[in-house]
C-alpha cells in the first residue's frame, strides 16, 4: 500500500494539465516487497523529468531503499538539465548510503518541450524504447553504465530529438526477465513487434497491450516488481 501511495496519481487529465505529457502506466507489485518506483517532476519551464528506478534485492531493505530514494527525489530538484551531472550526485549520495552489495538501476530523462529533445541519463535499466508514430518503427535508446551505489562513476547525459507525436516507453526488467512454464522469457525484439503493430494507439491502449501481453505469456505468481510507463507529449 505504501508503495503504491508514492507512486504519480493516475488521473491523465491533471498530468496532462501540470506537465504538458499524455502518461499511462502500470504498477504490478511482486509477492513480496520490492523496489521499483517512477516518478515525474516539472523542473524548469517546459521541461519535464520522468524517471524510472529499480533497487536490487526483495523485502523490507529494497522496499526502503525506494522510500529513501523517493524524498531524495521529491526533495532535490535538479539544478541542472544534465540527467548524467544529476546521476553522478546520486551516484555519491547512494554509495553512503546503500549497504555493500545493494545497488539501484535508474533511467533518468528530462523531456524539453520547447527544444523538442530528450536528455537522459540510464543506468544498466532495460533500453527504453522510443515509437515514432510518423514511421511506426521503434527505436531503442542505448548507452548503458553501472548501477548506482557501487563505486564512484561519471555518468553521461545523452540527447535524442523527440517529436511532438514520438512515444517513450519505460519499463523494469520483470517484463523481459519473468519467465513462463517452460522456462522462456519475452524477449525485446517481440517487445517491439507489439508496439510497431499498435503504433497509431494511445497511451493507454500500448501499456494494455503490453502488460496483457506479459500476463497471457508468463501466468506466473511475480517475484520481482513490474512496472510500465507509456509517456508521450499532451
Amino acid at each position: 500500500q505504501l508503495q503504491m501511495e508514492i507512486l504519480p496519481e493516475q488521473n491523465s487529465g491533471e498530468i496532462i494539465h501540470r506537465h504538458g505529457l499524455k502518461i499511462a502506466s502500470a504498477f504490478e507489485p511482486a509477492s513480496e516487497l520490492c523496489g521499483d518506483i517512477w516518478g515525474i517532476q516539472n523542473i524548469f519551464p517546459q521541461q519535464t523529468a520522468i524517471w524510472l528506478v529499480d533497487f536490487s534485492g526483495h523485502g523490507m531493505p529494497a522496499a526502503l531503499n525506494t522510500f529513501r530514494l523517493h524524498a531524495y527525489l521529491k526533495d532535490n530538484t535538479p539544478e541542472t538539465a544534465r540527467p548524467g551531472e544529476y546521476l553522478s550526485r546520486l551516484n555519491d549520495k547512494l554509495l553512503n548510503l546503500l549497504p555493500r552489495g545493494q545497488f539501484a538501476s535508474m533511467f533518468y530523462g528530462i523531456i524539453c518541450q520547447q527544444s523538442h529533445r530528450l536528455f537522459y541519463a540510464r543506468t544498466c535499466m532495460p533500453d527504453p524504447l522510443i515509437l515514432h508514430r510518423s514511421t511506426g518503427k521503434v527505436d531503442k535508446l542505448l548507452g548503458h553504465a553501472p548501477p548506482l551505489g557501487i563505486g564512484m562513476h561519471l555518468y553521461p547525459t545523452q540527447e535524442i530529438p523527440l517529436a511532438i507525436d514520438d512515444v517513450l516507453i519505460l519499463y523494469s526488467d520483470a517484463l523481459i526477465e519473468t519467465t513462463n512454464a517452460a522456462g522462456g522469457t519475452l524477449t525485446e525484439e517481440h517487445l517491439i513487434e507489439l508496439i510497431e503493430k499498435n503504433a497509431m494507439s494511445d497511451v493507454a491502449e500500448i501499456k494494455d497491450v503490453l502488460l496483457n501481453r506479459f500476463k497471457s505469456f508468463t501466468g506466473n505468481e511475480l517475484r520481482d516488481d513490474l512496472t510500465i510507463v507509456v509517456c508521450a507529449k499532451g
